[in-house]
Parts: structure tokens; C-alpha cells; sequence
């Protein structure tokens, strides 16, 4: 009798342990899932982030190329109106020579921005501001300064300059000096004013080329 009481009494003090470590083992293995889960996440999250980079240093490379484009064709549009300048008549051709001037200056600029000479481009670009203040070529020459302290990386210096394009009541290239300012904005790491810059953009320019452009680069800085 006493035996078996005692076998009673050693199941009945094993069966606790027992359990125990069996919850034991069940929190270990549930322990294990989470973690291998967070490390999975992880990685994903990486994975997204440098996808996110990669597209964003082939939209500023496209950017970059579409500029130089831009000014080769301005070049180009320049040259073709002096071309037509010279053929005209001799009355309005004694008139000119100011403003061919100008426009060769202008050219000289572009080509010497295009080869990434900036510091020679932003002569000639002050050069024709200061010579022709209200002329057709002031707000482009304004833009391009703003262009070239960008290439030169002084990126507030740059902001300035761009922020100077919308004196021009007339000028085309507002749009274009709001998405360099997001830019400089996102150059110097100051991602909400960025993000603000490209909110106006699509806000006061919704017929703008660069509302593409703005809303990926709005996505992007949202999901940072």
C-alpha cells in the first residue's frame, strides 16, 4: 500500500513539469516564427528601399539629360533666329546689332552651361540680364543661373536664383524653376520642404511636363 502511494504521488509531481516544458518548447518555437518573420520583413523593407533609390537616380538621370536637351535646342533656336535676323532688311538689320549681341552671348552661355563650363555660363548669362533686363531672353538667362550654381552643387545659392524666375510675368519656365527648387530642396535632405515644393508644383502648374515627374517623387518622399 505504501508503495503505490508513493508511485501516486511522484506521477502526480511529474505531471506539472511535464507541462511545463512542453509550454515551454511552444513559446521557444512561436518565439523563433516571430523573429524569423521581423528578419523576413526586414529584408523585404531593404529590398524596397534600394528598388526606391535605384528609380530615383534614374529619374534624376533622365532629368539631367532632358535639360542638356533642352538646352541644345534653345541653342538651336537662337542660332535659326539669327539666321533669320541676317536676311532680313537692311533697315531692320542697322537696328539689331544690340540684340544680336545678346542672343550670341545667350548661345555662348548654353554651350559653355551644356559642356559644364558654370562659372564661364554664368557670366555670360549675368551679362545678358545686365545688358537686356526686360529683353525676351532675361527669364531663360534667370533660369539658367539658377541651373548652373545647381551643377556647381550650391544648391541654396541655386534656390535663389530660381525663386527670381517668377519676377517674369510672362516667362515660360516658372514651372521649371518650381521643380529645380524641390530638387535643391531634396539635394540639401530637407525632404518636407521638398515634398511642399512639389505639392505646389501640381497645386499652380497642372498643365505642367513635370506633373509626372512630381507625383512619383511625392510618393517617394511619403513613403520615406
Amino acid at each position: 500500500m505504501t508503495s503505490v502511494w508513493a508511485g501516486v504521488c511522484l506521477a502526480s509531481c511529474a505531471a506539472p513539469g511535464s507541462n511545463m516544458a512542453s509550454r515551454m518548447e511552444r513559446v521557444d518555437t512561436e518565439l523563433r516564427e516571430h523573429i524569423d518573420d521581423l528578419r523576413r520583413a526586414a529584408d523585404a523593407s531593404y529590398d524596397r528601399e534600394q528598388a526606391l533609390a535605384a528609380r530615383l537616380r534614374l529619374a534624376e538621370e533622365r532629368s539631367t539629360q532632358l535639360h542638356e536637351q533642352i538646352a541644345r535646342q534653345e541653342s538651336d533656336l537662337v542660332s535659326l533666329g539669327l539666321q533669320v535676323d541676317s536676311l532680313r532688311g537692311s533697315t531692320q538689320t542697322r537696328t539689331r546689332p544690340p540684340q544680336a549681341g545678346i542672343s550670341a552671348a545667350y548661345r555662348a552661355a548654353l554651350e559653355d552651361y551644356r559642356e559644364h563650363r558654370y562659372k564661364a555660363a554664368l557670366a555670360q548669362f549675368s551679362d545678358v540680364l545686365m545688358a537686356a533686363p526686360k529683353g525676351k531672353l532675361a527669364d531663360n538667362s534667370q533660369y539658367w543661373l539658377g541651373e548652373c550654381y545647381y551643377g556647381m552643387g550650391e544648391f541654396r545659392r541655386a534656390m535663389a536664383e530660381f525663386t527670381k524666375v517668377f519676377a517674369f510675368a510672362e516667362t515660360e519656365k516658372d514651372d521649371d524653376a518650381q521643380v529645380m527648387i524641390a530638387r535643391c530642396y531634396n539635394a540639401l535632405g530637407e525632404s518636407a520642404k521638398a515634398l511642399s515644393a512639389y505639392q505646389k508644383l501640381l497645386r499652380e502648374y497642372p498643365g505642367s511636363e513635370y506633373m509626372a515627374t512630381a507625383r512619383k517623387e511625392i510618393e517617394y518622399l511619403r513613403g520615406m
